[in-house]
């Protein structure tokens, strides 16, 4: 089974019409059934689990210089990472 992009599932002209609409028909009949449980009394999830904050507090370190961080770096230019491009202009 191929998983498309939602934007090709409505957009992609080479789908036929019915199978073009069935996906994000399914969803909003999933958000439908789920819209009619009666859910008065019942808290809203903030959390799976019964825990609570397990991070530990903020605290400051001991930091790495500048020239230690960059030491191991491939490519380096003003104190900074160099890293190849990842996203061509006009890409968004």
């Amino acid at each position: 089974m191929k998983i498309l992009p939602f934007s090709d599932i409505i957009y992609n002209r080479k789908l036929t019409e019915v199978s073009r609409w069935k996906y994000p028909t399914k969803i909003i009949s999933y958000m439908d059934t789920l819209s009619a449980l009666d859910t008065d009394g019942v808290e809203p999830l903030t959390n799976l689990s019964d825990t609570v904050n397990v991070l530990r507090e903020d605290e400051t370190g001991e930091t790495l210089g500048v020239e230690e961080a960059l030491s191991n770096a491939a490519e380096t230019a003003g104190g900074c990472f160099c890293v190849p491009k990842t996203v061509e202009r006009g890409a968004l």
